[in-house]
């Protein structure tokens, strides 16, 4: 017998493009395809509640807080697909330019802030919406500094880290073009913001250089339909199940 949620209560995927399932190359260069709809079908097939996916490909974790808010997900189950903190930090120009420019923090510093900044935010608005969250490092990972609400379960820290049975660096899904917006900001960086630069670089090479050699990357950067399978299974294991 298959497991139910009490009184059909819909479970909610939000999150960037690692939530809405499996990527093949396209023909064009550089282009990716959505062929699977990933942990949505899954879930679908093993639990007798509707799932509702609002992912969306190149979501911010300000984007994703929105799509809680904009869709008025509450009194439910939210499944969130954690991005990278600086995606869209242009849209962060004020406090980027404190931290990195003022406060001469460190890359990983700012990184790592942002984040628990945008986490407590989530924290907010799914206790004010009544909501039990269950929280997963996709393309970026979850820091292991943050502790997590009553409301809160961390599913993994970093699935791409369990995929490839190896870690994964927490700065390696920085895109190049936001350390590059940085620089813009101070072209001038101290030594020990340079030396985050090669760091990243470097966690980034290692990163790419795994998922590429990796069957379950079809595309070289999002688990396949496979690695949804199994990591739909934690969740379902993982949830408040009557």
């Amino acid at each position: 017998r298959r497991p139910t949620i009490r009184n059909m209560i819909p479970i909610y995927i939000v999150g960037d493009s690692f939530g809405k399932g499996e990527f093949v190359l396209a023909n064009e260069e550089d282009k990716v395809d959505n062929v699977h709809p990933g942990c949505e079908i899954y879930l679908q097939q093993n639990l007798d509640c509707p799932v509702v996916n609002y992912s969306k490909e190149g979501a911010s974790n300000q984007d994703i807080i929105e799509q809680i808010s904009i869709n008025n997900i509450k009194n439910a189950t939210v499944i969130v697909f954690a991005t990278d903190s600086f995606r869209k930090i242009k849209n962060n120009h004020k406090l980027a330019t404190h931290l990195f420019v003022k406060k001469q923090h460190t890359i990983k510093e700012i990184h790592e802030i942002l984040f628990l900044e945008w986490v407590k935010k989530l924290e907010t608005i799914t206790k004010t919406r009544n909501c039990n969250v269950y929280l997963i490092g996709g393309y970026a990972n979850i820091y292991e500094s943050y502790a997590p609400a009553k409301h809160i379960k961390i599913l993994t820290h970093s699935w791409i880290s369990d995929i490839l049975n190896k870690q994964v660096g927490d700065l390696s899904a920085i895109f190049y073009k936001d350390m590059e917006y940085l620089l813009t900001l101070n072209p001038n960086p101290t030594n020990e913001q340079k030396a985050d630069f090669i760091a990243i670089a470097g966690e980034k090479a290692f990163r790419l250089h795994h998922t590429k050699n990796h069957s379950s990357f079809l595309d070289n950067y999002h688990p396949d339909r496979t690695a949804h399978q199994t990591l739909s299974k934690k969740i379902i294991k993982s949830l408040d199940i009557r």
